[in-house]
């Protein structure tokens, strides 16, 4: 069998084994010709269509010519680095919604946020399962695909939310959010009013029930939040739980809970008022050098 590494870029892509599963094609991305090998192997043997690059430009190349269904691009590419390779397909309308997965070596916690931060759907570290990468590859496709495709429209103040044609609006200007941040964004507007914590997020927005909760979701909170601009006030950061969306801004939610207190408190207060001043009896303070008596005593014993 040819090892992928050594197909001639004209050929597409290629299988491994006997299964064709033709629906999802996967673009490999990496310059080690082992890794492409290995993952190309085992994703074949999934059913999966294989596509491989070797650099950035044969990965634009191939992402043009038939966009692949999840992109896996290695960090630490020749010339380019992947990191680049993976702002330049987020920043583009027609690949932006394409799942990409970052395969480093590197994996330290400022390293994923990156990643994140650049809009990638996952991250993974080298050495890595192969089983476990088919698995991240599966459940970043089903969330890619559409969840309720029959579902009406989200608005929400000025905010319009289609699931359908996968579109943010705020006052008719068109709003560019990644897959995770419109998941985000989706789920809030679902349970406006309740508040989430970091845990849930991490369940269903980034598919992970049980799944350790970093910065992550933070950075996506912030980004989202950068993108919505002065609509971000609906976004209430409850400090050390989660977040959750309110129909009215918290501070307008806060003036309204005061201006309540204080028409339910006007009753007492006019009540107060109508009986005159109220005279307080404030004992004096006791002399240091005698504890014992009080004011009073003092005075009647200097008039002797």
């Amino acid at each position: 069998m040819t090892p992928l590494h050594s197909l001639p870029p004209e050929v597409g892509w290629s299988f491994y084994g006997t299964r064709r599963f033709t629906r999802h094609s996967i673009l490999l991305v990496d310059d080690e010709p082992a890794v492409l090998d290995l993952l190309g192997g085992k994703l074949g043997e999934a059913g999966f269509q294989v596509l491989t690059a070797w650099n950035v430009n044969s990965a634009l190349a191939r992402v043009r010519a038939a966009a692949p269904s999840l992109i896996v691009i290695d960090w630490n590419l020749s010339h380019l680095s992947g990191v680049e390779l993976c702002r330049q397909l987020k920043s583009e309308p027609s690949t932006n919604l394409i799942p990409i997965i970052i395969l480093s070596a590197k994996a330290s916690e400022e390293d994923r946020i990156l990643g994140f931060e650049l809009g990638a759907d996952d991250f993974v570290a080298k050495p890595f399962n192969p089983r476990e990468m088919i698995l991240r590859i599966e459940n970043s496709l089903r969330r890619a695909e559409p969840e309720r495709p029959a579902e009406i429209k989200m608005t929400l103040n000025g905010l319009v939310l289609d699931p359908i044609r996968h579109e943010v609006t705020i006052e008719k200007e068109l709003i560019h959010l990644n897959r995770i941040e419109f998941r985000l964004l989706t789920l809030l507007m679902e349970r406006c009013g309740s508040l989430l914590d970091r845990k849930t997020l991490v369940a269903e927005v980034w598919g992970q029930p049980g799944g350790k909760v970093t910065r992550t979701v933070d950075t996506s909170v912030t980004r989202l939040r950068r993108k919505l601009g002065s609509w971000s006030r609906h976004v209430e950061s409850v400090r050390g739980v989660g977040y959750r969306l309110n129909e009215a801004p918290p501070s307008l939610v806060k003036d309204h809970r005061r201006l309540q207190i204080e028409r339910d408190a006007a009753p007492y207060f006019l009540e107060r008022l109508h009986r005159g001043p109220v005279v307080k009896s404030v004992m004096p303070r006791r002399r240091a050098n005698r504890p014992g008596l009080h004011a009073h005593v003092l005075v009647g014993a200097g008039e002797d």
